[in-house]
């Protein structure tokens, strides 16, 4: 997916994380080196490091964390992530609106 983001200006990343503070959190990411290397997937930060080595322009990307209780195959979406994908999307709709995503500070 690292040549879906050539020629973008911005990126923003969701992520389902178990680490994530409740209910989510909106940060700035680097490209940077990582173990996530697998067939399946790469962070996003592994993902501009690809796209960097390709000689590609970076653009400024974010990763919005939603934090996530249960991640077994075929569990179904948890009240807690429920209510933080709703919080997050809302976060994010009135940031894009605002002409913030820029200078948005990551979400306490």
């Amino acid at each position: 997916h690292a040549l879906a983001l050539a020629g973008r200006a911005r990126v923003v990343f969701v992520d389902a994380s178990v680490c994530a503070p409740e209910p989510f959190s909106f940060a700035r990411v680097e490209p940077r080196r990582d173990e996530s290397f697998s067939t399946h997937a790469l962070s996003p930060a592994a993902t501009l490091d690809v796209l960097r080595a390709l000689g590609e322009p970076l653009p400024d990307a974010w990763v919005l964390a939603i934090r996530g209780a249960r991640f077994e195959l075929g569990e179904g979406l948890s009240a807690t992530a429920k209510i933080g994908l709703d919080e997050a999307l809302t976060f994010f709709v009135d940031t894009v609106r605002a002409g913030e995503i820029g200078s948005a500070l990551p979400r306490p």
